[in-house]
């Protein structure tokens, strides 16, 4: 999937029309597609991330369309890459700049940003993370 392709899809399914790298909850999106935000911080937690990925994996999920903000787009099968980033404190999502995450299902999306936002978009997928983040919001 080109970038255009992304960018196109995820304006016509999720979002009001633009150019912008922001998604939700940075900018409107879509009423009818269900979301889910959080403030980064309160996903890093191990039991948490590990949760996110298992939730992948048991959809069957086990590949990744990735598209950072200033880099070409590309495709992971190291989910891990994605929900068990670790630094010197402690385990958390990737945020150097904007960076989409999708699969050719086109079923859902996860934006993360530099400003410390994770938003999840798609049925089963804001419903597995609302299960998975009971008590958090």
């Amino acid at each position: 999937m080109t970038r255009t392709e992304f960018r196109n899809w995820l304006n016509t399914t999720y979002a009001e029309p633009t150019e912008s790298s922001y998604w939700y909850p940075l900018k409107k999106v879509n009423d009818k597609i269900p979301v889910i935000d959080f403030d980064s911080e309160e996903l890093c937690d191990e039991g948490i991330l590990k949760g996110l990925l298992q939730i992948f994996i048991s959809h069957g999920i086990h590949e990744m369309f990735v598209l950072p903000e200033f880099e070409e787009g590309y495709s992971t099968d190291d989910l891990a890459r994605i929900f068990l980033v670790e630094d010197e404190d402690g385990y958390g999502f990737p945020y150097g700049s904007e960076e989409f995450y999708c699969d050719d299902s086109l079923e859902w999306v996860i934006y993360c940003s530099h400003e410390n936002t994770v938003t999840f978009g798609g049925h089963w997928l804001v419903e597995e993370v609302r299960k998975l983040t009971e008590g958090l919001k």
